[in-house]
């Protein structure tokens, strides 16, 4: 209790201090995402206020971060060639975190003071604040209903179940745990705040079931410690608090693992394949122009997400479209092709979940290339500063392109340039020692 209040004590005088206004300001924005839309617009006109009012507005001049300027003045430029004006113009605000944010970092004043650990350890502990209440909610109403589906996953029939809401979205939130996670393990907590708060991030990335993320985790936590085995005693043994904690989840998830696993062996020998009654689409379905589906065909997602190549494909290398249609303008064809399909009127409004595929569909090669520079710039810092935290935000961003469309959520948009402009703007945070 004593460590508890003498913390809190702490975190006050930290917050109160206005020299570490503009570190906390930049945590609140990015793990604002975890606690809703306003929140994160109260936020973010808070931070824009304290750039010009709060400190004194000097420009610097940084190539990297005009990067992120340039992705949106494509979105803009790409009005020209929309198929659907109105749809891209509408977009344009969503998008417009791509423009302001990057300038207001470069208009952060030399003088004006950052600090690099008390920023990710108010990200991370505010981060765990959000991860716990929704475990003790999701606790609740397992013993209240006996049913598992309020422990995992997202409500993804909006009946109330998952862990999480459906808006707030589950790979996103394993996404923010992640880089908690890590942060929380190079910053300077304090031993007892630390492992509780790497132990809630752990359970929570792991009862979220973002395949994908997980797998991500294990890579970079492999990485970690190979890169840190020279360390002492002491910072091993805080390490093995991760070992339970992921022990437990992997058993809890043991039989979505083992399912998957029959998914995909299933998926990939055949056409199609009965489970229940329903008829589930394989792989060697998929690029077959000759095949016909159903409304009452079923697409898991590793199957529809090949499904959308072929969308894309037809969409956009077919018919040579090598400008894109225009910024947010794409669903509509991708509309037509599944009409065509007889698909169920349910997979209608689902995007490529595919980042690559996405942005190459609204704002052709050219944006893909702008994309993509952004990202070597990422991957390019992170070995040169041999800044781990950057390394685990370029590869997990680089995993969830794959199989997500980002940029097409304003918390999606909203976490990646954040992050992309405090690592491009700090140098050198955080290096693995070999």
């Amino acid at each position: 209790m004593e460590i508890t209040l003498n913390y809190l004590k702490n975190v006050w005088q930290i917050v109160s201090n206005k020299n570490n206004l503009f570190s906390v300001l930049v945590a609140l924005l990015v793990v604002s995402n975890a606690y809703g839309l306003a929140f994160s617009n109260i936020v973010f006109g808070m931070f824009i206020l304290y750039i010009f009012i709060g400190q004194k507005a000097q420009l610097n001049f940084k190539i990297n971060l005009l990067i992120p300027v340039l992705f949106y003045l494509i979105m803009v430029l790409s009005l020209v060639w929309s198929i659907d004006t109105s749809a891209s113009f509408k977009a344009l605000s969503k998008e417009i975190y791509f423009l302001i944010i990057p300038i207001l970092f470069l208009l952060k004043n030399k003088k004006t003071p950052f600090s690099k650990d008390l920023f990710y350890k108010t990200f991370s502990s505010l981060l765990s604040i959000v991860a716990l209440f929704y475990i003790i909610k999701g606790g609740i109403n397992f013993l209240k209903f006996g049913d598992i589906s309020y422990l995992v996953y997202h409500d993804t029939n909006y009946d109330g179940k998952g862990l999480v809401p459906y808006k707030v979205n589950a790979i996103y939130m394993s996404w923010f745990s992640l880089m908690g996670i890590f942060a929380t393990l190079k910053s300077k907590f304090i031993k007892q705040i630390k492992v509780v708060t790497i132990g809630v991030l752990t359970l929570f990335l792991f009862l979220l079931s973002s395949k994908n993320v997980i797998v991500i985790f294990l890579f970079l936590l492999a990485i970690y410690l190979l890169f840190n085995y020279k360390k002492s005693v002491q910072t091993k043994t805080k390490l093995i608090y991760l070992i339970p904690i992921i022990l437990v989840s992997s058993f809890a998830l043991f039989n979505v693992f083992d399912r998957y696993k029959q998914e995909i062996k299933n998926a990939f020998d055949t056409n199609f394949y009965y489970k229940n009654g329903i008829r589930h689409v394989g792989f060697k379905s998929i690029f077959n122009p000759n095949e016909i589906y159903n409304e009452n065909d079923y697409f898991s997602g590793i199957i529809f997400r090949l499904y959308q190549y072929a969308t894309f494909k037809t969409i956009i290398i077919d018919e040579s479209r090598y400008l894109g249609v225009g910024l947010n303008a794409v669903q509509p064809e991708i509309q037509k092709v599944m009409q065509k399909d007889h698909l169920y009127e349910g997979y209608y409004t689902m995007n490529f979940h595919n980042q690559y595929l996405q942005i190459t569909s609204e704002l052709g090669l050219l944006g893909l290339l702008v994309m993509l520079w952004m990202m070597i710039e990422l991957f390019y810092i992170a070995i040169r500063d041999r800044n781990f935290l950057a390394f685990c935000f370029t590869v997990s961003s680089f995993s969830l392109f794959l199989t997500e469309s980002i940029f097409s959520r304003q918390r999606g948009i909203l976490f990646f340039i954040v992050m992309y402009c405090l690592i491009c703007y700090t140098k050198k945070t955080y290096k693995i020692k070999q």
